[in-house]
């Protein structure tokens, strides 16, 4: 009965490696919650030696989908940085002045519209219509907002 036992802890615990490493192949982040809940069960099953094979596949089941619905947002933004976020500079901002974007959507004259920078869409304001397409230098920065200029 001991080996028995010891088996369903390790077989959980090795599921639960498994997932983390097919976790790095196809990058997700869903499937690291299918692991930590194998190693939920793997844990359960050495504290509770009598579990059936029922109540590990529940809770199995349960607390993956529980925490990838509660924590998943959390461990996201911690494991992409604050640079993956939309709408946040990062401090030394002066580096900015003087680079080039494209207008994502018009920008026109007390009516801001929109650029793409890195990889990212900013608010823009200009004292000049710039259609969408065209090339522009940032010229200031006020918090998330440019001022840009034609090329």
């Amino acid at each position: 009965m001991e080996s028995i036992i010891f088996n369903m802890v390790f077989i959980w615990a090795l599921i639960g490696i498994i997932l983390f490493f097919i976790e790095f192949l196809a990058p997700g982040f869903v499937i690291f919650f299918f692991g930590l809940g194998a190693i939920t069960v793997s844990l359960l099953c050495y504290l509770f030696p009598d579990l059936t094979i029922n109540t590990q596949l529940l809770v199995f089941i349960i607390t993956s989908i529980a925490m990838l619905l509660i924590l998943r947002g959390w461990f996201k933004n911690i494991f992409s940085g604050i640079f993956n976020q939309k709408d946040v500079m990062p401090k030394n901002i002066d580096t900015y002045i003087g680079k080039t974007a494209v207008v994502s959507e018009e920008i026109k004259p007390n009516h801001p519209g929109k650029i793409e920078f890195h990889g990212t869409e900013w608010e823009a304001n200009s004292n000049v219509r710039i259609k969408k397409g065209e090339s522009v230098v940032i010229i200031r920065q006020d918090n998330i907002t440019f001022e840009v200029k034609k090329i």
